[in-house]
């Protein structure tokens, strides 16, 4: 997780992925979540996201959570759910029915 609207953005991205190498973890899944994402401008909120293929969130506004919880669905690629509400009531969420 890294701050998005941090003007040394690339930079630290590039540190973490030397560090990864250098741990022989470059290999493994992960996620770059680019958060504070409403302290900049939508747009370029989306440029960045692309730019560094990560997905932005803002955890002050709640917003992104479901486009995170889908990254990481993918990433795990085994196609289940991680989550079954993705942020609603799960009281609302009706169990299936037992015999």
């Amino acid at each position: 997780m890294v701050d998005v609207a941090d003007e040394r953005l690339a930079e630290k991205t590039r540190a973490v992925e030397r560090l990864l190498g250098e741990l022989e973890l470059d290999a493994i899944p992960r996620l770059l979540v680019l958060n504070k994402a409403d302290l900049l401008p939508a747009a370029e909120v989306a440029a960045l996201a692309e730019r560094f293929r990560g997905v932005a969130v803002s955890a002050a506004r709640r917003r992104g959570l479901r486009r995170l919880i889908a990254a990481a669905e993918q990433a795990l690629g085994d196609g289940r759910s991680l989550i079954r509400s993705y942020g609603e009531d799960p009281r609302a969420v009706s169990e299936p029915a037992t015999s």
